[in-house]
């Protein structure tokens, strides 16, 4: 099966999957439970196809990560600790997925694909439309091109986890506590 077909099947045809069926749950808690759940799908499909990543960790990225975590859980509380979860399986996610197609669609054009769906996925609403997908769209951008920079999956986490928990804590990514 040609790989642009294969990477549909296993991103773009879960992400529409997560979207419709998550729109029609009232309560925001159990829609990123459910995303999460698509996400994670996702991830096991895109390996099933052969997706993968190069690296070798290295004590660098692993103790950032490691101080991110606590920065998050410092600054969000238990949530910091969900966060930082939450941020492994978009990257794997948005890295596996991203690499994957590029291969056939070169990596410009892999990103700007990758990133449609993770934009949508994050709610928006109000006068977010004006800035918050511009912000998403450029993370998802930057950390696919950081991934092949430098090889470093723990690195790209760890700074998705920072930049969400201080855009978390400041309110500007998500409003802790609302529905």
């Amino acid at each position: 099966m040609p790989v642009l077909v294969q990477w549909f099947l296993s991103y773009i045809l879960v992400s529409l999957a997560a979207h419709f069926y998550t729109r029609r749950i009232p309560n925001f808690q159990k829609q990123v439970l459910y995303i999460h759940v698509f996400v994670g799908v996702s991830v096991a499909l895109l390996i099933l196809v052969g997706a993968r990543l190069e690296w070798s960790p290295t004590a660098l990225s692993i103790l950032t990560l490691s101080g991110v975590v606590g920065l998050a859980a410092s600054l969000l509380g238990r949530l910091g600790v969900l966060y930082s979860f939450s941020c492994v399986l978009q990257e794997a996610c948005l890295l596996l997925s991203g690499t994957f197609v590029a291969t056939v669609i070169g990596l410009p054009l892999a990103a700007a694909a990758t990133a449609a769906p993770y934009v949508f996925a994050h709610r928006t609403e109000g006068k977010e439309w004006y800035w918050k997908p511009i912000i998403l769209l450029l993370w998802c951008f930057a950390s696919i091109y950081l991934y092949i920079w430098l090889k470093q999956p723990l690195l790209n986490i760890a700074l998705h986890i920072l930049f969400g928990a201080v855009l978390i804590e400041k309110r500007l990514l998500y409003r802790l506590g609302e529905s």
